[in-house]
């Protein structure tokens, strides 16, 4: 049971540091095209 609860937690924190860079770089994208 625990084993699953780390796995969860380990998946969603990949997904959100994924996302979060992903939103960095649309930023800096952004920012450079202008």
């Amino acid at each position: 049971m625990s084993v699953n609860i780390i796995q969860e937690i380990l998946k969603t924190g990949i997904l959100k540091h994924l996302f979060a860079s992903h939103h960095l770089l649309e930023g800096f994208h952004s920012c450079v095209t202008r």
